[in-house]
């Protein structure tokens, strides 16, 4: 009887995008009739090798659960950006923590949905030094103004970029910097986003939740050695 080590090894050298291709064969291996009824001979131990192929099998599973999750969280965020596109009127709340003091702003935001593959993508892809220049599965692009709600004094405007790649958000800018930073998501439920972004040994953790079509809430939490700095709050209506 030929031995199927080699034919193993071949499997596990097949590159990820393969893996339908494993499984298939790793099962094939696994339940051929010289796994199930040949005994063992001299320099084959066939219940070593049933092993081997038995945890092949079930590695490629794992592996095709985790594209399969990676996939649908790739739409999940695909469907929150569409969503999100076109204009908002953000009134937003700050608390500077332990003392509670607190600021309040309004800012008008607009936001655009980025397709796969186009330029602001590419580029962004490129400032994170990223292998593949269309990588990135979508993304949108935020711009915004923002006035003191007291005296209506302008505060910051500008803009930034944010891109999707598995369960990475890049990021052409931070809260806190004007360099490129990364940040994982997930999501609660496919109307709330949840980030947490890590640099400069800050936390900034940021809840994103769809309220119908009109409405969006959002909170960042920010932390810096383990102690709680800033909380912000925002209650977004999108503008008609």
């Amino acid at each position: 009887m030929q031995s199927h080590s080699g034919e193993l090894i071949h499997l596990l050298d097949v590159k990820l995008e393969n893996l339908d291709l494993i499984y298939s064969q790793s099962l094939k291996i696994l339940t051929s009739s010289c796994f199930l009824e040949h005994p063992q001979v001299k320099g084959y131990d066939a219940q070593d090798e049933y092993i081997v192929c038995e945890d092949l099998l079930t590695v490629t599973s794992q592996l095709r659960l985790a594209q399969v999750d990676e996939a649908s969280a790739s739409q999940k965020v695909a469907e929150f950006f569409r969503k999100s596109a076109g204009e908002w009127r953000s009134q937003r709340r700050y608390y500077t923590l332990p003392d509670g003091e607190t600021k309040e702003m309004v800012s008008y935001i607009t936001i655009r949905f980025l397709e796969p593959g186009c330029d602001e993508l590419r580029k962004l892809a490129q400032l994170h030094q990223l292998s593949d220049p269309d990588i990135l599965t979508c993304g949108a692009e935020v711009s915004w103004e923002s006035r003191d709600s007291v005296s209506q004094k302008k505060q910051s405007k500008g803009a930034t970029m944010f891109g999707v790649a598995g369960s990475t958000l890049y990021r052409d800018r931070g809260f806190a910097t004007t360099k490129p930073v990364t940040a994982e998501y997930y999501f609660l439920e496919p109307e709330t986003m949840c980030l947490r972004t890590e640099y400069n040994g800050s936390v900034f953790e940021e809840q994103l939740k769809l309220i119908g079509d009109k409405y969006r809430t959002r909170q960042t939490i920010i932390s810096r050695a383990g102690e709680q700095q800033m909380i912000g709050q925002y209650l977004e209506k999108r503008v008609e």
